[in-house]
C-alpha cells in the first residue's frame, strides 16, 4: 500500500513537472511567434504523455492514479511558483 501511494505520487510529481515543462516552452513559442509546428507537436505530446502515464498508474489501482494526480498538482504549485507568470 505505501508503495503505491509513495510510487504513484512520485510518477504524478515527475510526468506533472514534465508536462509543465513543456507547457512553459509551448506558451513560449506561440508568444514569440516562432515555431508553430514545434509548438504543436509540443502540446501534442503532453497530452500524449499525460494520458498515458494517468492509464499506467490507472491500472494499479485507485489509490495510485489518485496520488499521482496529486502528484500533478503539486507539480502544477511547484511550477507556478518557481516560473511565475512570465514564459
Amino acid at each position: 500500500m505505501a508503495l503505491m501511494v509513495c510510487g504513484g505520487f512520485a510518477v504524478g510529481a515527475l510526468s506533472g513537472a514534465a508536462y509543465y515543462l513543456t507547457l512553459w516552452r509551448t506558451v513560449g513559442l506561440i508568444i514569440r511567434g516562432t515555431g508553430a509546428l514545434k509548438a504543436a507537436a509540443l502540446q501534442l505530446a503532453r497530452f500524449v504523455l499525460i494520458a498515458m502515464v494517468l492509464v499506467a498508474v490507472a491500472h494499479g489501482g485507485g489509490v495510485a492514479l489518485l496520488m499521482a494526480t496529486l502528484g500533478i498538482l503539486a507539480s502544477r504549485l511547484i511550477a507556478i511558483h518557481r516560473l511565475g507568470a512570465q514564459p
